[in-house]
């Protein structure tokens, strides 16, 4: 489990370093960005609702809000605060 959870890590550290400085959406389909990130949520509840483990539920979370935050950058949102 701990060399799974490794894995994941590293995983969710080159996921978002290459999202991060992707600077051009070439090759990238917003649709499919935005229902993976759906499909993460989906498969997050029915996790959440089966009382799955911590050591499966974490990563997913996990996982599931860096979807969501890829979302953001393949539609290219911003969110600022109001001075």
């Amino acid at each position: 489990a701990m060399v799974h959870l490794l894995f994941d890590a590293l995983a969710f550290k080159n996921d978002v370093q290459h999202w991060k400085h992707s600077r051009t959406g070439t090759g990238i389909s917003a649709r499919s960005v935005v229902l993976s990130g759906v499909s993460q949520v989906v498969v997050l509840l029915y996790l959440m609702d089966n009382d799955t483990s911590y050591i499966v539920t974490g990563p997913h979370c996990i996982q599931t809000l860096i979807d969501l935050w890829k979302i953001t950058k393949a539609l290219r949102l911003r969110f600022e605060r109001k001075r």
